[in-house]
């Protein structure tokens, strides 16, 4: 990567812990992150027009699922004018953010991916280069301490949305063959060990004939059908973990929008539903206060990661989480204990390090002290901006 400036620009559209976290993070390695409103990009009457910004020679164009990058490729034309590097970091399934682009700018970019399973299928549809970047700790939860404001706390916490936003317009009008959701059912109430038994949406690709990502997802909404089914999977798994964990001698207590009182309360009994949290503030007390936070990562992204499990263990929490190809990036000796594939098999594990306080702090050591040394934000971005060429 060119080290011509230490400015680097990120999109920003604002109230994005994680856009806080990587400003930090680039500043810890002594760049300076000029967040840009998309908006203002393409405002001739704005301090952050681009044009103007690229005055500055800046190091980096760091945009986050594609955020701040116009279609039609004008855009990608004046960054590529101006010898201005850009990362794309796709967090998100790459397919489907790129099923709303026509223009094929995206394949001269640099692309990183959360989930190392695209990286293949990305390069062989013309990508020019494609790093794995996996999330990681943010500086809160690091310096997290207990909190004083969550007195009666039960003994199993999860802390997420009931859906991303604009999901139901995003997967409009998506039909799945009633036969493969009776399977996929059947595949959620067995658990998983691997990959083949997981209803993921490489699952879902090949159970609906699509088997050529690089040539059928691009350009175009083919990737929306498969994510569908996925996403209609990942809603029955999470429905499952935490009916079971509601169930459990210690109980459930959950964090999140109001949308999880339709979605679960008529079948969960008597868990603690309470409102969303800040995220910046108030999430890290909650999992260095918490006995066992859950993670439940998304099928969405075969071999992805949620934020949950870095921050809980950052934090000085304790997380048990269900399998996912990701956690290949983690040593097994520290995975194998705290990695659950059924809902009977998370509330096991609760009732196991609830009697077994040694095992759990052992652990919980442990896991920190690996998040802290190869799974932070400064290390991330030290990697990738290493292997960008």
């Amino acid at each position: 990567m060119p080290q011509n400036n230490k400015l680097v620009i990120i999109p920003d559209s604002g109230m994005d812990l994680l856009r806080d976290e990587l400003a930090e993070a680039f500043a810890y390695l002594g760049f300076e992150a000029i967040r840009a409103h998309p908006a203002a990009l393409s405002d001739e009457n704005h301090p952050h027009y681009l044009p103007r910004l690229l005055d500055k020679k800046p190091a980096l164009f760091f945009s986050i699922n594609m955020q701040g990058i116009l279609p039609g490729g004008a855009m990608a034309q004046l960054l590529a004018g101006a010898g201005m590097p850009v990362l794309v970091w796709f967090v998100d399934n790459p397919w489907h953010i790129l099923s709303g682009m026509r223009d094929p700018s995206w394949k001269n970019f640099h692309l990183a991916v959360t989930d190392s399973s695209f990286t293949a299928p990305l390069l062989a549809a013309g990508a020019r280069q494609v790093l794995h970047m996996p999330l990681a700790a943010g500086q809160a939860h690091l310096r997290a301490e207990p909190g004083p404001d969550f007195a009666g706390l039960r003994e199993l916490v999860f802390v997420g949305r009931s859906s991303f936003p604009g999901m139901s317009d995003f997967f409009a009008g998506q039909q799945l063959p009633e036969e493969s959701l009776a399977q996929s059912s059947a595949m959620l109430r067995k658990g998983f060990a691997a990959a083949p038994e997981r209803p993921d949406f490489d699952w879902w690709v090949n159970e609906l004939g699509l088997k050529a990502q690089e040539a059928e997802f691009w350009p175009g909404k083919k990737s929306r059908r498969p994510g569908w089914g996925a996403v209609k999977c990942n809603t029955g798994w999470r429905k499952a973990c935490l009916e079971a964990a509601s169930a459990s001698p210690g109980g459930l207590t959950l964090f999140g929008d109001s949308t999880w009182r339709q979605e679960l309360g008529a079948e969960l009994t008597g868990p603690d539903l309470r409102g969303p949290l800040d995220y910046y503030t108030q999430l890290p007390r909650l999992y260095a206060c918490a006995e066992f936070s859950i993670n439940l990562n998304s099928l969405l992204l075969p071999a992805g990661l949620t934020q949950r499990i870095f921050d809980i263990w950052a934090a000085g929490g304790f997380c048990l989480t269900d399998w996912s190809q990701g956690l290949h990036i983690f040593p097994q000796e520290l995975v194998t204990p705290v990695c659950f594939k059924s809902p009977w098999e998370l509330t096991e594990l609760a009732r196991f390090f609830r009697s077994n306080p040694g095992r759990r702090r052992a652990l919980q050591l442990a896991w920190r002290e690996h998040i802290i040394t190869w799974h932070t934000y400064p290390t991330r971005l030290t990697q990738v901006l290493k292997e960008m060429k």
